[in-house]
């Protein structure tokens, strides 16, 4: 797959781990995540049992011009890590059999945080 994707799996689960020990549900939207920030970090873990938030406009013009389009429909399982200087860092989702999609993957020092 590449050492892109083998890294941002490793980040995946250091994250996971994180979030089942410190993590506490709160909403995004209408919808409660497993979710935990600090150390200039913010994460949110979703599952079969939420529902998607809907996306922006705004979010779909940004995704065309930065072609970040992901090739068809969402993972049962997803993760999102946002640094607060960079955005967000990762963009991962899998489902029961293992399959993963890196959607997107940032590299850089909040890597430490997790």
């Amino acid at each position: 797959m590449g050492k892109n994707f083998d890294d941002a799996v490793v980040m995946r689960d250091i994250a996971l781990r994180k979030l089942w020990a410190e993590g506490s549900f709160a909403k995004i939207g209408d919808t409660p995540y497993l979710s935990w920030r600090g150390d200039g970090l913010s994460m949110a873990f979703r599952t079969p049992f939420q529902a998607l938030p809907p996306v922006s406009t705004k979010t779909v013009f940004r995704m065309l011009e930065t072609r970040m389009i992901s090739g068809g429909e969402n993972r049962d399982y997803g993760l999102d890590v946002w640094a607060n200087d960079l955005g967000k860092v990762l963009n991962i989702e899998w489902d029961a059999d293992g399959r993963t999609e890196l959607v997107g993957f940032r590299r850089g020092s909040w890597g430490e945080h997790c």
